[in-house]
């Protein structure tokens, strides 16, 4: 699979603007943020975090925390 398949959550937001990118921006960071502090946790992150991160949720599956 693609890695736009993985972002498709991201899509739906407007690119075509300078803030628009910044709110692009500002979800991938909190994905990043969500996902490490579930990681440092021992939990698995969300599947949609992994998902706007480019992280197919499946194979996460296989990551010991």
């Amino acid at each position: 699979m693609s890695a736009t398949h993985y972002t498709a959550g991201l899509e739906a937001r407007p690119r075509n603007s300078f803030f628009g990118g910044i709110g692009t921006m500002f979800a991938i960071l909190g994905a990043a943020r969500n996902a490490s502090a579930a990681a440092q946790a021992g939990r698995r992150p969300a599947a949609s975090d992994l998902r706007v991160l480019g992280i197919d949720p499946k194979s996460f599956d296989g990551v010991r925390l």
